[in-house]
């Protein structure tokens, strides 16, 4: 394997399986220690300084508000119109 090559291992504690679990962080690990692969405990960070969390908070409020189809703005615009005739 390269050497370049590290394992990202993500625990925030969580039970069940999944995404930030101590299950899916400890299955993570355990090759990584079995074939000499260094991991990286990095819980998911996503900026170096912290001064620079308020774009992070920005950038999660826009994913969490998801695609934008303009449906709505169409159906109100439309329904408007209708009611103007």
């Amino acid at each position: 394997m390269g050497g370049g090559l590290r394992l990202e291992v993500v625990c925030w504690g969580l039970s069940g399986t999944g995404p930030g679990s101590v299950r899916l962080a400890a299955h993570t690990l355990a090759p990584a220690d079995h074939l000499g692969i260094p991991a990286v405990l990095t819980n998911a960070v996503r900026y170096a300084d912290r001064s620079q969390h308020r774009v992070a908070d920005v950038l999660d409020a826009a994913a969490s508000c998801g695609p934008s189809t303009g449906a709505g703005w169409t159906a109100g615009n439309a329904g408007s119109r209708a009611g103007s005739r």
